[in-house]
Protein backbone atom coordinates (compact mmCIF):
# COMPACT_ATOMS: atom_id res chain seq x y z
CA UNK A 1 0.00 0.00 0.00
CA UNK A 2 1.23 3.51 -0.75
CA UNK A 3 1.54 6.23 1.77
CA UNK A 4 -1.28 8.08 -0.75
CA UNK A 5 -3.60 5.24 0.43
CA UNK A 6 -4.18 5.94 4.17
CA UNK A 7 -3.94 9.38 3.81
CA UNK A 8 -6.70 9.37 1.06
CA UNK A 9 -8.91 7.15 2.74
CA UNK A 10 -8.21 9.35 6.17
CA UNK A 11 -9.65 12.35 4.06
CA UNK A 12 -12.85 10.54 2.97
CA UNK A 13 -13.64 9.73 5.87
CA UNK A 14 -13.43 12.77 7.26
CA UNK A 15 -15.63 14.22 4.42
CA UNK A 16 -18.29 11.62 6.00
CA UNK A 17 -18.04 13.12 9.20
CA UNK A 18 -20.24 16.05 8.20
CA UNK A 19 -23.52 13.35 7.72
CA UNK A 20 -25.25 12.36 10.67
CA UNK A 21 -24.87 8.59 10.54
CA UNK A 22 -25.86 6.46 13.02
CA UNK A 23 -23.87 4.56 15.18
CA UNK A 24 -23.27 0.47 13.82
CA UNK A 25 -22.87 -0.69 10.36
CA UNK A 26 -23.44 1.43 7.61
CA UNK A 27 -24.15 -1.22 4.69
CA UNK A 28 -26.83 -2.51 6.92
CA UNK A 29 -29.03 0.74 6.48
CA UNK A 30 -29.92 1.47 3.40
CA UNK A 31 -30.11 5.49 4.36
CA UNK A 32 -27.25 5.89 5.89
CA UNK A 33 -25.61 4.49 2.14
CA UNK A 34 -27.85 6.71 0.15
CA UNK A 35 -26.75 9.57 2.63
CA UNK A 36 -23.15 8.66 1.72
CA UNK A 37 -24.02 8.59 -2.13
CA UNK A 38 -25.30 12.28 -1.84
CA UNK A 39 -21.95 13.20 -0.85
CA UNK A 40 -19.86 11.00 -2.93
CA UNK A 41 -19.21 9.06 -5.91
CA UNK A 42 -21.85 5.67 -5.21
CA UNK A 43 -18.21 3.56 -5.77
CA UNK A 44 -16.40 5.50 -2.45
CA UNK A 45 -19.83 5.10 -0.74
CA UNK A 46 -19.73 1.50 -0.99
CA UNK A 47 -16.02 1.29 0.11
CA UNK A 48 -17.13 2.88 3.04
CA UNK A 49 -19.80 1.02 3.79
CA UNK A 50 -18.37 -2.27 3.16
CA UNK A 51 -14.72 -0.95 5.18
CA UNK A 52 -15.94 1.06 8.24
CA UNK A 53 -18.25 1.34 11.76
CA UNK A 54 -19.39 3.92 13.28
CA UNK A 55 -18.60 3.32 16.90
CA UNK A 56 -19.49 6.75 18.36
CA UNK A 57 -20.60 10.28 16.96
CA UNK A 58 -21.04 13.62 18.68
CA UNK A 59 -22.97 16.72 16.96
CA UNK A 60 -23.05 20.31 17.75
CA UNK A 61 -26.99 20.10 18.10
CA UNK A 62 -25.84 18.32 21.13
CA UNK A 63 -23.46 21.38 22.39
CA UNK A 64 -25.63 24.45 21.93
CA UNK A 65 -22.97 26.80 20.25
CA UNK A 66 -19.95 24.70 20.07
CA UNK A 67 -20.32 23.58 16.78
CA UNK A 68 -18.48 20.86 18.06
CA UNK A 69 -18.54 17.72 16.10
CA UNK A 70 -16.91 14.55 16.07
CA UNK A 71 -17.13 10.78 14.59
CA UNK A 72 -14.99 7.53 15.49
CA UNK A 73 -14.54 4.80 12.88
CA UNK A 74 -13.75 1.50 13.55
CA UNK A 75 -12.23 -0.65 10.41
CA UNK A 76 -13.18 -3.59 9.70
CA UNK A 77 -11.22 -7.02 9.82
CA UNK A 78 -9.37 -6.55 6.23
CA UNK A 79 -9.81 -2.80 5.67
CA UNK A 80 -7.22 -1.77 3.32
Amino acid sequence: MSKVSPIYINALLADVAYIDLPMGELESDPNSFNKLSKRMTPQLARFIADNFEVIDNRYASEYHESGFDAIVWKGRQGTP
